[in-house]
C-alpha cells in the first residue's frame, strides 16, 4: 500500500503501523517456541535463514493446527530393551502413515 496522495498518508502510515505490530507479535510468539530464533542466527547465507524462519512458521501452525502443544508423549523414549522385533515390525506401517499423512499436506 502506497500513499497516492497527501490525504491518505495519515491512513497510509496507520494502516503500516498495524501490520508492523501484527508481524512483530508473530515473531515474538515465534521467540518464545523456537529457541534458534531467540539470539542471531549464526549463518552467512540470507536465503538459508530466510528458509529457517519460514519453516519455523510451518512448524508452529502445524503444531497448531493438529493440537500438539503437549509433546510429553514424543519426549519420553520408550526403553530399547523392553522391544523386540515382533514390535518393531508392528510400528514400521504407522511410521510409514505418518510420513504419507505428512506428504499430502
Amino acid at each position: 500500500m502506497q500513499p497516492s496522495a497527501p490525504d491518505n498518508l495519515a491512513q497510509f502510515f496507520s494502516a503500516q503501523a498495524r501490520i508492523r505490530h501484527i508481524i512483530e507479535c508473530s515473531f515474538g510468539v515465534l521467540k518464545n517456541r523456537w529457541q534458534c530464533l531467540k539470539e542471531r542466527l549464526r549463518v552467512k547465507d540470507v536465503l538459508l535463514a530466510s528458509n529457517l524462519i519460514k519453516v519455523c512458521f510451518v512448524l508452529h501452525n502445524f503444531i497448531i493446527e493438529c493440537n500438539a502443544d503437549d509433546f510429553d508423549e514424543y519426549e519420553s523414549e520408550p526403553d530399547l530393551e523392553e522391544n523386540s522385533e515382533n514390535e518393531e515390525e508392528d510400528n514400521a506401517p504407522s511410521a510409514s502413515a505418518g510420513r504419507q499423512h505428512l506428504e499430502f499436506m
